[in-house]
């Protein structure tokens, strides 16, 4: 089954725990790494997007010829390939721990979701003041909450003592931030047990191994 992820060259961000996961898992797929041209010539006609790019934005994980979206989920399905017996197991099998990990990437995208683009915004005038705003207001209940699954779990992982595709996520954001106009380059430093659970997953076999290059 050919697998192939489209997703931009230059960052890393909602791309890599894709990578990632499909490396962990040892599924062989294409790293398609385009550029903005190549984007907007796979985006195609007026309302710019495609039968290659159904939602008008990036990634896309082609697998079996069909196109899939969403990346959080696509990263899921790439993490429930990883053998049973492993040595790293990104997606719990107990129903809890998959709840937990589940609920820790929907308040992350959520939230990373939230946070205004220079598409919606292209005047810098306009969109200082609502990425600040995100900054201050909008993310805090977010990672307050996550910092709050971090607590339960006793740390530096969303599960305790072994990474999951949760803390492959945060990783990404947090590696994505400082590309951010406007955002607190420090923004995560507010969150210690975020903080310690990126810097935790960074220094892992688990990135070591299959994380780089991004």
């Amino acid at each position: 089954m050919a697998v192939k992820l489209t997703y931009f060259g230059h960052v890393a961000a909602r791309g890599f725990p894709i990578r990632l996961a499909l490396r962990a898992a040892g599924v062989p797929f294409e790293d398609d790494r385009v550029d903005a041209a190549a984007f907007n010539a796979l985006r195609g006609g007026p309302g710019n997007y495609s039968d290659a790019v159904p939602l008008g934005q990036l990634p896309v994980v082609t697998i079996g010829g069909r196109v899939f979206v969403e990346s959080v989920q696509v990263s899921r399905w790439a993490a429930r390939q990883i053998p049973a017996g492993a040595p790293h197991q990104l997606y719990p099998s107990d129903a809890l721990a998959a709840l937990v990990v589940d609920e820790v990437l929907g308040v992350l995208d959520e939230a990373w979701s939230k946070l205004p683009n220079m598409r919606q915004f292209p005047d810098a005038a306009e969109l200082k003041p609502r990425r600040e705003a995100w900054a201050a207001d909008v993310s805090v209940r977010f990672f307050k909450h996550i910092e709050r699954r971090l607590a339960e779990a006793g740390g530096p992982f969303v599960l305790g003592a072994e990474p999951s595709l949760a803390d492959v996520w945060l990783l990404a954001f947090a590696m994505q931030v400082p590309n951010y106009d406007y955002v607190p380059p420090g923004l995560l430093d507010a969150y210690p047990a975020i903080a310690r659970a990126v810097a935790a997953t960074r220094a892992h076999d688990v990135y070591k191994k299959f994380g780089e290059p991004n």
